[in-house]
């Protein structure tokens, strides 16, 4: 049985297994994987970890560094990490990756110094304890980052120096002087780079903490313009916007699309469309004037703009007619709009079998249609030619009983629309079990 790693992985025989640590935020581990736990050994906390000798294969051993820790998953109050053992060690990285791991450890006595800080002021109680937590943090920060840029920096910074000064007193190396150097000089890089990343994070330069105003006016005077010009600058206060702060983007490889495509419809999105336009419709009919409007429905069948439906109490002549020209012209129905259709209160405007049963019974093609010519129409209308969209023609049905005699016009057979909502509720309970 061997033990070696690539990866972050163990092998014993044919099994690989992970190497997996579970950690608070203050690094005491919680969990280990098997393949770690026989790896690794037992540690209480990662910092335990950094340092020791590990078997990785075909008689080699490697230390552990900071930079082997990759985070998996992590959570509110755990972070689970992956150790990647290289098989091969690189002796390049022996002098800097103690650098690296002086910031691991100088990293997690930060968070832990955080959280005493913030327990003893929820112990004390006292007012303004809390102010006096965040500054005695805020100077630890900046103890930290100054410890870094002048300890960790400046020695990272002192090697890429000398690197150069060897490379150009060594033009021609031999090949594995040459890759030895090439790879110091990207260790080091690489390592100075994350170390001012985090030296800022920690301390951000002062201009950071000024407000935009202020930072205009600042640059305003260093650039020397108001001396060699006339000018003045003049900042109008900002609207009051929210303060959005990206903490990560997330995507996935391979998405489940779980989204709504635009189709014949109906289809979901029609779904909330038809109140809404329903509702501005009946809403826009009120406000024209037209008087009791019983209801307005934007059927879907049409994309809730090509067939609509208004129901109307008959007060006068012409007043079918009237709710359906302006039911055609007002905003909600003029755009993209085909046909509207007028019927009387006993029909129920949502059900497009008693519409189209009112449009057979009590409309005559002679005497109940009307036409608008060269409305209002847009490029999504599939029923006028390319290249001549922009306007179309509305069908307007009146579907009502004629007003000249309507008494004598013969009453429907069923129950009212009254009847069948006593009916629902009495009887409902039935349906839905």
């Amino acid at each position: 049985m061997s033990i070696g790693s690539q990866s972050g992985i163990a092998r014993k025989g044919n099994i690989v297994t992970p190497l997996l640590i579970e950690c608070d935020l203050t690094g005491k581990v919680l969990w280990m994987s098997q393949g770690a736990r026989d790896l690794l050994g037992d540690p209480a906390h990662l910092t335990d970890l950094v340092g020791i000798t590990v078997p990785v294969g075909r008689g080699r051993r490697a230390r552990v560094y900071a930079s082997q820790f990759c985070r998996v998953w992590e959570s509110r109050d755990s972070v689970l990490l992956n150790v990647r053992l290289p098989e091969i060690p690189d002796a390049g990285a022996v002098d800097f990756q103690p650098l690296e791991s002086r910031l691991f450890q100088k990293f997690f006595r930060l968070v832990v110094q955080e959280r005493r800080l913030f327990d003893n002021a929820r112990k004390r109680g006292k007012p303004g304890s809390g102010r006096t937590a965040i500054r005695q943090i805020e100077l630890e920060r900046q103890r930290l980052a100054r410890e870094l840029h002048t300890g960790v920096g400046q020695t990272l910074a002192a090697i890429r120096l000398q690197i150069e000064v060897i490379s150009t007193e060594l033009p021609d190396p031999p090949p594995r002087v040459g890759q030895a150097l090439d790879s110091i000089s990207a260790l080091a890089g690489g390592a100075l780079e994350q170390v001012r990343s985090v030296s800022q994070r920690l301390h951000p330069p002062e201009w950071q903490r000024l407000t935009l105003g202020s930072a205009l006016r600042q640059l305003w005077e260093i650039s020397g313009i108001p001396d060699r010009f006339e000018g003045e600058l003049r900042l109008d206060p900002l609207p009051l916007e929210p303060v959005l702060e990206v903490k990560a983007l997330y995507h996935r490889d391979n998405p489940i699309i779980l989204g709504v495509p635009p189709e014949k419809p109906p289809y979901e999105a029609h779904r909330f469309r038809q109140y809404l336009r329903s509702a501005n419709l009946r809403r826009e009919l009120r406000l024209a004037g037209v008087p009791d409007v019983v209801g307005a429905w934007c059927h879907t069948v049409g994309g809730c703009r090509l067939f609509n439906v208004v129901a109307i109490t008959q007060r006068y002549p012409g007043h079918a007619r009237q709710a359906g020209h302006v039911a055609s012209q007002c905003r909600a129905g003029a755009y993209l709009g085909r046909i509207t259709v007028v019927v009387d209160e006993d029909i129920d405007i949502t059900d497009l079998n008693e519409v189209m049963w009112a449009v057979c019974t009590r409309a005559d093609p002679e005497r109940s249609l009307d036409f608008i010519h060269r409305a209002w129409s847009g490029p999504l209308d599939p029923a006028i030619e390319p290249g001549k969209k922009g306007f179309n023609s509305r069908l307007i049905i009146d579907a009502t009983r004629p007003w000249e005699w309507r008494e004598k016009f013969p009453p429907a057979i069923g129950p009212t629309p009254e009847q069948k909502r006593i009916t629902r509720e009495r009887w409902g309970w039935i349906l839905k079990s």
